[in-house]
Formats: C-alpha cells, sequence, structure tokens
C-alpha cells in the first residue's frame, strides 16, 4: 500500500512540475494552474528553471521596467528602476497567467536581489521590449560581430574560410 500511495504522489509530481510549454501552446491552453520546468519562446528560445537571465534596459519613459516587477513581503509590489540594469538572476519558476478575455501570458519568477524578494517578469514583454536581454544577438550586435571580423581578414588574422564560415553564422541575425 505504501509504495502504490509513493508511486502515485510520484507520479502527481511529474504532472505539475515536469512540463514544458511552447509559446504556440498559449492559445490553446485549458489549464493554466501548473508550473513548468522549460518554456519555449515565440523565437525559439529555451527558458529553463535554473538558467540565468541577464536584465536589459528600462523600456518606459520614466526609466522604469514595464515587463518586471520586483515583490517582496515588506514593500508589496513594485516596478524595477533603471539601476538594475546588467543583473543576473536566476529562474526559480515557470508558469502560465491571464485568462480567456485578456489572453495567456509565461510568467518567470526569477531571485531579487536580497532574501524574500522575487522578480516577476512577463517574459515575451520583456524580450520584445529590451528589459530582458535574450542569449540571441541584436542586429546591431552581430553587424558589428561581422564588421571585426572583416577587419581581422584584411589584416591577415583570419582566413576567408573562417570569415564566410563567421558571416553565414552571423547573417541570420542581421535585419
Amino acid at each position: 500500500m505504501k509504495s502504490i500511495l509513493l508511486l502515485l504522489l510520484f507520479l502527481v509530481g511529474l504532472d505539475v512540475y515536469s512540463q514544458e510549454i511552447k509559446h504556440a501552446d498559449l492559445s490553446t491552453i485549458k489549464k493554466f494552474e501548473k508550473q513548468y520546468t522549460t518554456y519555449v519562446s515565440k523565437d525559439n528560445l529555451v527558458f529553463n528553471v535554473g538558467d540565468r537571465l541577464k536584465i536589459g534596459r528600462p523600456s518606459s519613459v520614466a526609466q522604469t521596467f514595464i515587463y518586471i516587477t520586483e515583490m517582496d513581503a515588506l514593500t508589496g509590489t513594485e516596478r524595477l528602476s533603471a539601476g538594475y540594469s546588467g543583473f543576473e538572476t536566476e529562474i526559480k519558476r515557470i508558469r502560465v497567467g491571464g485568462n480567456k478575455r485578456i489572453g495567456y501570458a509565461v510568467i518567470l519568477s526569477t531571485k531579487g536581489v536580497w532574501g524574500p524578494s522575487t522578480f516577476v517578469i512577463n517574459i515575451e514583454n520583456a524580450l520584445a521590449t529590451g528589459e530582458i536581454r535574450s542569449s540571441v544577438m541584436t542586429s546591431d550586435e552581430a553587424l558589428a560581430e561581422l564588421k571585426r571580423a572583416k577587419d581581422k581578414l584584411d589584416l591577415g588574422l583570419i582566413t576567408q574560410q573562417e570569415f564566410e564560415k563567421l558571416k553565414a553564422e552571423l547573417a541570420p541575425f542581421i535585419k
């Protein structure tokens, strides 16, 4: 009897915590109370519990983050200020929030600056506005990297084959 109960608890645990959610799944979601271990974004970026994120730049005119808030027991919920730019944080929880009327969004909860504080991130909007730096290069970053490689090629520091290989890798990011 004890082993059946343990097996049942294990299977329930798998149902709640070992799920992957994809951006495309949000339009067909039926039940969203579960926590997930992996999220695949609209741009096919993969986010896992335990991954680290780098906070980018504020997207509001008031130099605050719109899609990243900090929650803690003492001060409640506040928007982050520009001082958090460049801060790295670890993903602790992935969940889906929202409803049929407003739509569903993937929300990441990450470790805050101190103790019990938590950052709450609407990941798709934060990526789109640059509030979270993705691991994918921006068009400007890719172009700058390609220009550096061209300079190296002109100086004879890399071969034409090395330059062409890098150019092929960077081309999809350049718009």
